[in-house]
């Protein structure tokens, strides 16, 4: 007999599966794929949410999770069919039922099976079995937690942060610990904790100290939406929406201590779509609320996570923020969200099961009974509808909170102008104005790379990717063509790779071509480029704002990730370079998404003064470029009119089902036959286009083919799905297609 320390007295025997008791079915969810529920023998009945270890295949041991379903186990016809459990590994359950009710909603809703859902829901840590244990620590009452070493900042470590020099790594944690103290787990290189600590600049504590509350006082506008917030008890949905520079922030805040301080035990989810948001709302309230905070995003190691859910789970935390992620924590007592920017499509999850946190921050709260609250300056199309139903209350911020002027609007009008290195002569004189005036300026393109395509004027070769329907760009700093879809890497060629010839061209534009055209345009300037590639770990990012926060740069060229969140108070023009490239998109979102890039971008100009916002574009006479002229509320009708008279969402329903593979004639066969049994088997209330290839139809040597399904509402869509999902279930998976569900799709692929 052999044993494995799972942490509690659990057996794995070398019995053979005869010989052990098989009283009953149990149902349970694989975490692993195909995610898929399979009956498997017990000696007793298992309760649901329990991790077991269950044999796959012939040689594969796997994780899953009990369902809670079981049956008797009956001999003559079970017989050898099935296979035993080989071990439970908890004791007591790993989510409470109001969570599992709302994954299971979550499944429904996105067509997925639910041990997928699991698998995402569940910390990293209870996922690894090769490194199994009883996590019942987790789940543990506030009472019987074993009490964690703190460290704290010193009233030395704060003058030293302000006074002396110290090394970078001993000030990025003297930092982490001026917003919060952390306990032991919390921090990753302890080494220069025990260095700092010798030092006198942090001490160790028993329990974390929490910091006095620090009030601002809210103005008249922000009182009022206060005021109604107050009056949510039940599950609403609010809109807060505000101008750029709002105080948006100041209003969840207020909020949130009001609920926190009328219920010793509730607990907010507050919600960001990217992770450098999410640290800055972390340091920002955990300077003026005096509760524990938890913090959940991709950059924190998988113990970090775990510790922030056991908070959460435990009720220690009374506070998470989080990415898209966190909306699958298990609350003691959640009593409100809050989806700040809630237009982003980071919500959007856009890889495996595609759900939206957004939506589903909506679901949970509907479950709970509780209020949400959605913060944005420019709200969904779809949320106006919700609006304009009085399905969900509007509260609006219409005034700056720090300024009540006015930016400054240029439509630069490019057509039939000779740029100079992408930029118009005039646009260059402003910038010179505005750096002799000692003012910062924000050169806006969402394309990264030095230039979208290297060409051979002789052959008219062109830098395609090989795996996937796109162009590689090229990156000079590193001498390398990448694909932004695939990942792949090549060496940036000097000769044309089909002719030979030396005639190669780099055409367009991307931030490190624009870096490079300042730095030539104004040599004395401090140019900063802010864009994944310069910035691939949260860090960096951090201290690239830090850097801009501090005024030790004049010119920034920036992407999307500037474009909200950021209060840059030197920050006086903003200029958008490509504005155009959204007229030539084939998704009808895409001026949408063009509206709400100009006024999000556009808002991190003289967030304490007049701005200026400079745009340049051949196409000045398009009515979107006036919603930086008028409300966006405005614009928003203008788009919900068009999207009624073209029968665009939200006046329809849409879900795409893909089907993926090396071979775009059996993908296409594949939806083919899918399509006509949808057909036979008579499902009504909806309509079904294609199959067609995607709008990138090779991605990574897979070829992607699409059936639209259109439905008059959601409701009906959500009739419909199932009974597909079961046609798909019985087709013969002997050509191995991968077919998934994008169901309220926010991009068009």
């Amino acid at each position: 007999m052999s044993q494995l320390d799972f942490g509690f007295d659990t057996e794995i025997t070398d019995k053979t599966e005869e010989e052990q008791a098989r009283n009953f079915v149990c149902e349970i969810d694989l975490l692993v794929a195909p995610f898929a529920r399979y009956s498997y023998a017990s000696e007793k009945e298992l309760p649901p949410n329990l991790r077991v270890l269950v044999p796959l295949g012939k040689n594969r041991r796997v994780l899953g999770m009990t369902s809670g379903i079981y049956r008797e186990y009956k001999a003559d016809t079970d017989g050898k069919k099935l296979k035993s459990i080989t071990a439970v590994i908890d004791t007591k359950e790993l989510i409470s039922e109001k969570n599992r009710q709302f994954l299971q909603y979550l499944a429904t809703y996105y067509q997925a099976n639910f041990g997928e859902v699991l698998a995402l829901a569940l910390p990293n840590l209870l996922l690894d079995s090769k490194k199994i244990t009883a996590q019942d620590a987790v789940f543990r009452t506030q009472d019987e937690i074993k009490k964690s070493i703190f460290y704290r900042l010193t009233t030395a470590g704060e003058q030293a942060l302000s006074t002396e020099k110290i090394g970078k790594k001993q000030r990025q944690c003297l930092e982490k610990l001026a917003n919060s103290d952390l306990a032991q787990e919390q921090i990753a290189d302890k080494k220069y904790c025990r260095e700092l600590e010798t030092r006198g600049l942090i001490a160790q504590c028993e329990e974390k100290t929490l910091r006095e509350e620090e009030t601002i006082e809210l103005n008249s506008e922000q009182n009022a939406a206060l005021t109604v917030l107050l009056e949510k008890k039940d599950f609403s949905v609010s809109v807060l929406y505000g101008v750029t520079g709002s105080g948006k922030t100041e209003v969840y805040i207020a909020w949130i201590r009001e609920i926190l301080n009328s219920n010793s035990q509730a607990q907010i989810l507050l919600l960001a779509p990217e992770i450098a948001l999410a640290d800055t709302l972390y340091r920002r309230l955990s300077k003026r609320l005096a509760v524990e905070i938890a913090l959940e995003h991709s950059a924190k190691t998988n113990q970090q996570r775990f510790m922030a859910r056991k908070a959460v789970k435990n009720g220690q935390a009374r506070v998470l923020i989080g990415t898209r992620s966190a909306i699958f924590a298990d609350f003691a007592a959640l009593d409100a969200v809050i989806v700040d920017e809630c237009h982003d499509l980071s919500y959007k999850q856009m890889e495996n099961l595609r759900y939206n946190a957004r939506d589903m921050a909506i679901a949970m709260a509907k479950l709970r009974n509780i209020p949400v609250l959605l913060g944005s300056a420019t709200p969904l199309v779809e949320t106006w509808r919700q609006i304009e139903d009085k399905n969900w209350q509007l509260i609006a911020l219409e005034n700056r909170a720090l300024t009540n002027q006015k930016a400054e609007i240029t439509l630069d009008n490019i057509r039939d102008v000779d740029l100079i290195d992408g930029f118009s002569a005039r646009l260059l004189r402003e910038i010179n104005r505005r750096l002799q005036n000692k003012e910062q300026v924000l050169l806006f393109l969402n394309r990264r790379g030095y230039a979208p395509v290297l060409f051979c004027s002789s052959c008219d070769w062109k830098s395609e990717c090989t795996a996937c329907d796109c162009r590689m760009i090229a990156h000079l700093d590193t001498a390398k063509m990448h694909c932004h879809h695939c990942g792949r890497v090549q060496n940036l060629p000097i000769f044309c790779p089909q002719c030979g010839a030396d005639d190669l061209r780099l055409l367009g534009f991307g931030t490190q071509r624009v870096e490079q055209a300042l730095i030539r345009h104004f040599p004395k300037a401090r140019v900063l480029r802010v864009d994944t590639d310069n910035a691939g770990t949260n860090k960096q990012f951090r201290e690239l704002i830090a850097e801009i926060e501090r005024g030790e740069a004049d010119l920034i060229v920036g992407t999307q990730w500037l474009s909200k969140g950021h209060h840059f108070p030197n920050l006086q023009m903003v200029a958008v370079l490509d504005a155009d490239s959204a007229f030539y998109s084939q998704d009808y979102r895409a001026e949408e998404r063009l509206a709400q890039m100009l006024v999000q971008v556009g808002g991190r100009a003289g967030r304490e003064s007049r701005g200026h916002i400079w745009i340049q574009t051949s196409l000045v006479e398009k009515e979107v470029f006036q919603v930086l002229n008028r409300s966006y509320q405005e614009e928003a009708r203008r788009q919900l009119a068009i999207r009624k008279m073209e029968e665009f969402p939200p006046y329809c329903a849409y879900a795409f089902i893909f089907a993926l593979h090396s071979d775009v004639a059996v993908a296409t066969d594949f939806l083919s036959v899918l399509r006509q049994e949808i057909a036979n088997n008579d499902i009504s209330d909806i309509e079904i286009l294609g199959p067609i290839p995607a709008l990138m139809s090779r991605k990574n040597r897979k070829y992607r083919v699409e059936l639209l399904i259109k439905a008059g509402r959601k409701a009906q869509m959500q009739r419909a799905l199932p009974e597909i999902r079961k046609i798909i279930a019985k087709m013969p998976k002997k050509s191995a297609v991968a077919v998934y569900f994008d169901v309220d799709p926010l991009v068009f692929e």
